[in-house]
């Protein structure tokens, strides 16, 4: 039984000595929302934002309510 448990902890250590570290990949694509509400001023805003690595743009949807206002906002930005 000694001998099995110490071929095991061998062999794990091994696994993880040969593991070479490496940096992680960010997303190509990203969505997010995002929101704010003050009631005393009777203010909300809403938002969405969605990124493309692929194409090198980024794009944000806003909603800002302000009383009986309500504005839509909607910006496009292109990398070259």
């Amino acid at each position: 039984m000694m001998k099995v448990a110490l071929i095991a902890a061998l062999s794990m250590v091994v696994v993880v000595i040969a593991q070479h570290p490496r940096h992680c990949d960010a997303p190509f694509e990203m969505e997010a929302r995002a929101f704010q509400i003050d009631p005393k001023l009777q203010f909300a805003r809403r938002g969405h934002i969605a990124y493309d690595a692929h194409n090198e743009r980024t794009s944000f949807f806003e909603d800002v309510i302000n009383g009986t206002n309500q504005n839509f906002f909607h910006e496009i930005h292109l990398f070259p």
